[in-house]
């Protein structure tokens, strides 16, 4: 049946009509207790618990790993099980299962396990390891296994250029270019080659981090090592350069792989396209393509998607639709050419052009280009993004119409409704869930009616959940455990954080840091720290992010525990983060609202600021802010102490 309700908002009945015969005094919304008690055909039904009890079988055997039987097994085998390989086997498939659970320490403790009581661990199960935890974006624990394949100097484990490249895009994907340079220093000392593989995905990070100078300085010393890049390395640099903003230094960088007699390819001229459109220059945009031209390139359909969105930045919405139909005329691209439709309708309703959207909708089906779900899907998201409600409704009926039970249009309506943060829009997208199958969609729902403050609807959904077989897991219960920090009750945040971990839901970062952030705002920063204390006790399975110390932080700081916060900024620098303009204004603003500004943390917290790159006007507002506010409060320490002597004479 569904989050069925007497009456729907959509169809025009009123909010009283949602209350159920509730008394004022709960003043909430709830679900009906008979929407729980899903409908479903029996064949659907055994399928699904089929489907629940294969994934409850899996959990269990995982569960039944034991590192230390493991260890016990391990040390009782004796010289001659060393080198057994079916013994090696059963460890390395023990890894696998600890990283399919997500248990990152676990799987480690197994890897020490192998190097210290095996003849030598194969470099197939390093590589194994390195991919997973690139995957977790545990850099330093990928920094430290490298360490030790170094130090162990074992031939046949000997960390390559290939492994290297992975850790540093591991470490450029977080922003951790400290670990990213320390990992190249170590490839350096210990002889391993820096090629055209590091250099593009130097490259490529630095271009992320929006660091041109150091792209600039990567090639040189690649030029100076007489490193034979290749078109992907040139590719990537180029690419670096138009992230940076920088059209003109990546056009020098394709002149001189010419002299170089690297040729430019498509990807190379699709980068500068994409790098001029992003830039709005439009002009610089079609220039490229006609070198591109000239170059004997040939434009594919990502070059003209690329136009495509060069055109809708500066709104020349007839010269992006006249590139579609030239994609038309290509039997090749019109599968491609709906892409590019579907962004042209969504770029049109950003813009207030919601009725030439729908239109150029109809025009596609006559020149036989049918909008698709994704089609559907993205120009309902766009309408519900610029709030016409009613119009997306429109569409999706249509969709639906066209598509029986297509999951994709239900999820995105039911996703674009709950983020509206209205309740009669999350209660509209409740009633579709009895359509959709999917765990994130469902967890949409918990996070929308979180977010409202319906925190008991949220919970009913979370039963709804289970009894469709759709397993919640970590981000349904991080909505909720956040839900209930916002409303300041940490009692049913902490009985949902101990509901996850026996349900076998493993915690991740996000979790942590929205029990940590819970626990902040009810005033229980103690525990906060003691939450923060067994993070950093897991042995680099969950390690603290910006965000962790950023909460923390603030929170010593707001509470005039400045010794502590100080303490905690130097954790945080220590782990590779560093504070920003928003935390450090946000500090420096509660500090001097406090009962008694400290002189010292105020001249600190700005030099903090300064370092942290705040433009010359922002740091004069905080210094005159600053000054104004510790001399009214010396002046008025000043009157208490002369009153208090003339009192007590």
């Amino acid at each position: 049946m569904g989050f069925l309700f007497p009456g729907s908002v959509r169809y025009g009945v009123s909010e009283q009509s949602f209350r159920c015969g509730q008394s004022k005094s709960e003043g909430r919304w709830r679900f009906r207790k008979s929407v729980l008690l899903v409908q479903k055909s029996r064949s659907e039904g055994d399928r699904n618990s089929e489907a629940h009890h294969g994934r409850r079988s899996r959990r269990d055997s995982e569960s039944d790993l034991n590192v230390e039987a493991l260890t016990s097994e391990l040390r009782s085998l004796g010289p001659r099980a060393r080198s057994d390989v079916v013994l090696y086997k059963r460890f390395h498939q023990a890894i696998e299962v600890c990283f399919a659970r997500g248990a990152v320490a676990q799987a480690m403790e197994v890897l020490a396990l192998m190097e210290s009581n095996l003849e030598f661990v194969r470099k197939s199960t390093y590589a194994v390891v390195a991919s997973r935890l690139a995957n977790f974006q545990q850099v330093e624990l990928l920094e430290a296994m490298l360490t030790r394949m170094w130090q162990r100097n074992q031939e046949k484990s000997m960390p390559d250029e290939r492994m290297c490249a992975l850790a540093v895009n591991a470490a450029f994907s977080i922003r951790r270019s400290d670990v990213a340079l320390r990992i190249l220093e170590g490839m350096r000392a210990e002889g391993v080659e820096v090629g055209a593989l590091t250099v593009s995905v130097m490259a490529k990070g630095y271009g992320r981090m929006k660091q041109p100078s150091a792209v600039t300085e990567l090639l040189n010393s690649a030029q100076q090592r007489n490193v034979d890049l290749d078109i992907v390395a040139w590719n990537s640099a180029v690419d670096a350069y138009t992230r940076c903003g920088q059209l003109d230094k990546a056009h020098e960088l394709v002149e001189q792989m010419k002299a170089q007699k690297v040729h430019p390819n498509e990807t190379t001229f699709n980068t500068l396209i994409k790098g001029a459109g992003r830039a709005g220059q439009i002009d610089a945009a079609f220039d490229y393509l006609s070198e591109m031209r000239r170059n004997a390139c040939r434009p594919n359909h990502v070059t003209k998607n690329s136009l495509i969105d060069a055109c809708m930045r500066v709104g020349l919405w007839d010269r992006a639709i006249e590139i579609l139909d030239q994609m038309l005329e290509e039997e090749s691209e019109r599968k491609l050419a709906l892409i590019g439709y579907t962004s042209v309708c969504a770029g049109l309703v950003k813009c207030g052009r919601e009725t030439d959207a729908l239109g150029l909708m109809s025009e596609m089906e006559s020149k036989g280009v049918d909008p698709d779900p994704a089609a559907y899907s993205s120009v309902i998201n766009s309408l519900i993004g610029v709030g016409n409600i009613d119009i997306a409704w429109n569409l999706f009926d249509i969709a639906i119409e066209r598509f029986e039970d297509d999951e994709e249009i239900y999820a995105t309506m039911v996703a674009g409704l709950c983020k509206t943060g209205k309740a009669k829009f999350v209660y509209q997208a409740a009633e579709l869930l009895e359509h959709i199958d999917s765990v994130s969609t469902h967890n949409a729902v918990v996070d929308g009616f979180a977010k409202i403050g319906r925190l008991a609807e949220a919970e009913d959904c979370i039963k709804f959940m289970r009894q469709r077989l759709v397993q919640p897991n970590v981000v349904t219960y991080t909505a909720l455990i956040d839900g209930y920090g916002r409303s300041r009750d940490i009692e049913n945040g902490l009985r949902l954080f101990r509901e996850m971990c026996n349900e076998g839901v493993a915690p991740d970062l996000i979790a942590f840091n929205a029990l940590i952030s819970s626990l902040v705002r009810c005033g229980c920063v103690v525990l906060a720290m003691q939450l923060f204390e067994e993070m950093s006790a897991r042995k680099g399975a969950i390690t603290p992010d910006f965000k962790t110390y950023s909460i923390l932080a603030q929170a010593h700081f707001y509470d005039g525990y400045f010794e502590k916060g100080w303490e905690i900024f130097g954790m945080m620098t220590d782990g590779g983060h560093k504070p920003n303009q928003r935390m450090l204004e946000s500090i420096l603003k509660r500090v001097l609202k406090s009962s008694k500004p400290d002189r010292d943390t105020v001249s600190r917290l700005l030099e903090e600021m300064t370092s942290a790159g705040v433009t010359d006007s922002t740091m004069r507002f905080w210094r005159m802010q600053a000054s104004k506010t510790l001399s009214r409060w010396e002046i008025s320490g000043n009157k208490n102490a002369e009153e208090k002597q003339r009192n007590n004479p």
